[in-house]
């Protein structure tokens, strides 16, 4: 037991540190370029994620097909309340910060990592929709979520002209 969990504490250490050492390494060797076009990032993290719920249901929609509309929406359903949970939970604090401040606060506090809940879905219970569609599902109300407390707190902290 003590070598399957040491084996799997490795594997979600690799899928945590993998992205951010790549984008350290990417910001160390072309910081021009990331300054330049640090505007467009956004839209990548964005098309990275439609891409990954894509690519996650693609290969994975044979286990789904028999399921009725109401086994497919109870997970989409009990995602949007604990993002809405969470978002009413973040709201007072968010509010009281800094514009950057406040986006960041929201996002770490909304923005869950579905990427390594598909990863960790895959890895370790291949085969179980039940645990995978959630991880896939979450990130329509994430999107959602962070857009509608952004927009609203770029929009309360933007002085009239």
């Amino acid at each position: 037991l003590a070598g399957v969990l040491a084996e799997r504490a490795a594997y979600v250490c690799l899928l945590l540190l993998a992205p951010f050492l790549l984008a350290q390494l990417t910001r160390a060797l072309f910081p021009t370029l990331i300054a330049r076009q640090f505007h467009r990032l956004g839209y990548g993290s964005i098309g990275s994620a439609c891409l990954l719920v894509f690519v996650s249901a693609a290969a994975n929609r044979e286990h789904w097909a028999s399921w009725g509309p109401a086994e497919l929406a109870l997970p989409l359903g009990l995602i949007t309340l604990s993002t809405l949970v969470s978002a009413c939970c973040c709201w007072p604090f968010a509010a009281r910060l800094a514009r950057t401040e406040a986006v960041s606060f929201t996002c770490s506090s909304l923005y869950m990592n579905n990427g390594l809940a598909v990863a960790l879905a895959v890895a370790f219970y291949q085969g179980d929709p039940h645990l995978l569609l959630p991880a896939i599902l979450v990130q329509l109300p994430m999107i959602a979520a962070v857009a509608l407390i952004g927009s609203r707190l770029g929009a309360a902290r933007t002085p009239a002209p």
